[in-house]
């Protein structure tokens, strides 16, 4: 069972057998990397739980069948039955099915894998697990798995997620220490702690009738990895195993992402309406419905107009001001109201500064050339490239009478926010200081973010997961020894590097915003879980130490997808944009949406177009838990506002004429594209069972329009 670099084979230890894990080095001789085997705890109903009373599930045989392997093992009242089967040159497949001649009270159900010959210098979980107690719970299986590197060997543990969608009688966990160097999967019962944690203790038992468990999963290994990207690897053969089932689903549209757009942008006119905004929020909204009027050639509304007008007129103090409305005034802070003191009362956040004056040029540039925004974002401007220090990072916040920076998150990836803005801003001004603060700020992204894996933000700890003794700002979890992570930084950098690689042509943006995306794709949800009754394929979690799906985050890094494929040519990335975007508008209000409507009838009356910015999956396996509907909702506004840019930049089908490659957006699927006399031929179908007429948008930004019919296969040549 050996291909090119990577075997594993079966060792008698006395009476049990232990599969030992080896690969090939660079002089073609075989090494060990670890050793595998099943650790099962179950007692009797009617017995304690005791050495004398509980079976030793262990392996006592095996036979080879082929390219597979059968391990058996059988003790009283518990027989194991492990196959290991060659999936593929660098994967191998492991099923154990567990069968109980009576019932029993199960605690662990798993294998483990013990790595002592690997020095792990990188890895990667989906979650945090801090004490000993907790684990990683298929609650939080967006992109299941645990990575680990050894120099320029990967290695990679990740669910077969298809057992596990039909199989979860008892849920599924990973857990994996730095420490022990062990990877584990099985059947763990586990429970909610601080709404955001998974534990096990050794009372967490579930009664099993006389039947059989299961579970199976991947092992995946690949040498000659540059250092610390191996995960790059093993993400895409994730997606490769999981996500393309799921990408010929498409239920998460429901209805054409026009009719969406309509539903967000009454909804969003409405908000802007409200006395007590967030300025950043804010006009992102408008910036989206600014493009919503003009794909319908309508009048841009004029609460779009308030909205810009009230942000020009923001009192400037010495370029800083405030992005909180309340009762008319403005007021310091950010939206996050249990932060101190010092920061909610005393100091503005100037990521959200930046993001007001990023829409402001993006008004500019595409909707209206008023002087008075120039005026007032290069006011600010000049003052970010004074904050800026040594290092290239920008503080996070500032004290808004004083000046002074705060401590918290002072060097942190908030800083991509700013080099967003400021390559924005250098396309209107073309100016070295802008781009020289832009790209200081992109190196402090590279090396001290990126390289070191500390994804922190604001938001963070101050949300739906805040800080609390093992959680805090530059703190490793002392298990896994990684840092807490909020995906929204780690979107916010792949974009910035992107947008400064566009604007410069620095090849170097480009590459490492590559890397970071890969990142991005490990908080991607590649399936659909069997305890959320909603469409999950293609939405995200918000960070590594909550429970959250379908994060508004999903809508932001559709684009970021979509215009990585532009400048790469990877299929996979625009296929993950596709997915992300439908998954935007899972948890709209809307007449359509009649999963989702089951789901929130009892919580009163919702606004016709609101988005949830988030769920949480139930542990009782009942209803999704919603937040409380928000004063002023930014999921909507943000979803409006990167549809209808993506609508306007990539239409409904997008067509590449280089690459000879072509993707269904709005409703659509391709099948297949081939090249003819007449150029590219695009086979189709449509799955939203409307007759339409659909925009074709091609590389080389061609648009023209076609009519489909309901329900049916079409063929467009470009």
């Amino acid at each position: 069972m050996a291909d090119s670099n990577f075997k594993i084979k079966p060792v008698k230890q006395g009476k049990k057998i232990v599969l030992t894990l080896e690969c090939r080095t660079h002089d073609d001789k075989w090494i060990s990397l670890g050793y595998l085997q099943p650790k099962v705890i179950v007692s009797g109903l009617d017995t304690l739980k005791l050495d004398i009373f509980t079976p030793k599930v262990e392996w006592h045989e095996y036979a080879k069948k082929g390219r597979s392997m059968i391990l058996t093992g059988n003790d009283g009242i518990a027989r194991i039955k492990t196959g290991i089967h060659f999936h593929s040159q660098d994967i191998l497949r492991i099923e154990t099915r567990i069968s109980f001649s009576r019932p029993v009270c199960l605690e662990i159900a798993k294998d483990n894998l013990t790595l002592p010959d690997f020095n792990i210098d990188s890895s990667w979980t989906p979650h945090q697990t801090p004490l000993q107690e907790m684990l990683i719970g298929d609650m939080v299986f967006r992109s299941p798995g645990v990575i680990v590197q050894d120099a320029d060997r990967v290695l990679g543990v990740f669910p077969n997620l298809r057992t596990l969608r039909k199989n979860r009688t008892i849920p599924y966990a990973m857990n994996f220490s730095v420490r022990s160097k062990e990877i584990s999967f099985g059947c763990v019962p586990y429970k909610l702690s601080k709404n955001t944690y998974l534990i096990h203790n050794e009372d967490d038992t579930i009664n099993v009738p006389r039947s059989t468990v299961s579970y199976s999963y991947y092992i995946y290994f690949k040498s000659g990895c540059l250092k610390n990207e191996g995960y790059r690897h093993v993400v895409h053969r994730m997606g490769q195993l999981n996500f393309s089932i799921q990408s010929k689903n498409a239920s998460a549209q429901k209805v054409t992402f026009e009719k969406y757009c309509d539903y967000a942008g009454k909804y969003s006119v409405k908000q802007l309406q409200k006395d007590n905004i967030a300025l950043h929020f804010a006009l992102q909204t408008a910036f989206g419905s600014a493009l919503l009027s003009k794909r319908k050639n309508e009048p841009i509304p004029a609460e779009v107009e308030n909205i810009i007008k009230s942000a020009l007129t923001t009192p400037q103090k010495n370029g800083l001001f405030k992005v909180m409305r309340q009762d008319n005034k403005w007021i310091n802070g950010s939206v996050f109201s249990n932060m101190p003191p010092r920061y909610k009362d005393e100091s503005v956040r100037l990521a959200d500064l930046s993001n007001v004056c990023y829409f402001l040029c993006r008004f500019y540039n595409e909707i209206e050339k008023k002087h008075e925004i120039l005026n007032f974002v290069t006011v600010y401007a000049e003052r970010l490239i004074l904050l800026q220090k040594h290092g290239g990072h920008i503080p996070a916040w500032v004290n808004y009478e004083t000046g002074k920076s705060q401590r918290f998150c002072n060097k942190s990836a908030e800083v991509s926010v700013h080099t967003t803005f400021l390559s924005e801003l250098a396309k209107i001004k073309p100016e070295k200081r802008y781009l020289s603060c832009a790209r200081r700020a992109a190196n402090f992204i590279i090396h001290k973010i990126y390289q070191t894996g500390r994804w922190e933000n604001t938001e963070l700890f101050y949300t739906t997961s805040p800080q609390w003794k093992y959680k805090k700002p530059k703190r490793k979890d002392g298990i896994q020894e990684s840092y807490s992570v909020s995906v929204h930084a780690i979107r916010n950098a792949a974009d910035a590097l992107l947008k400064l690689y566009n604007l410069t042509g620095t090849s170097r943006y480009l590459r490492f915003g590559e890397k970071i995306l890969a990142q991005l794709s490990l908080y991607q949800q590649i399936w659909q879980p069997p305890f959320i009754d909603l469409p999950c394929s293609g939405g995200f979690g918000s960070m590594n130490t909550d429970i959250q799906w379908l994060d508004s985050v999903q809508s932001l890094s559709a684009k970021t997808y979509f215009d990585y494929y532009k400048n790469t040519g990877k299929k996979e990335y625009f296929t993950r944009g596709i997915a992300a975007l439908r998954a935007s508008f899972v948890l709209m209000n809307c007449p359509e949406n009649e999963e989702f409507l089951a789901q929130i009838k009892d919580m009163g009356e919702i606004d016709k177009g609101y988005i949830f910015p988030y769920c949480f999956p139930s542990v009782n396996r009942d209803k999704i838990i919603l937040p409380e509907a928000e004063d002023f909702n930014f999921a909507s506004g943000q979803a409006l506002c990167v549809t209808e840019e993506i609508l306007n930049e990539y239409g409904d089908l997008y067509v590449d004429t280089k690459r000879r490659k072509a993707f269904g957006i709005n409703g659509l699927k391709v099948k297949k594209v081939e090249s003819d006399l007449a150029g590219l031929a695009v086979y189709g179908e449509d799955f939203l069972g409307k007759a339409r007429t659909i925009s074709v948008k091609t590389d080389t930004g061609i648009l023209f329009t076609s009519k489909i019919k309901k329900s049916s296969q079409f063929e467009i040549q470009v």
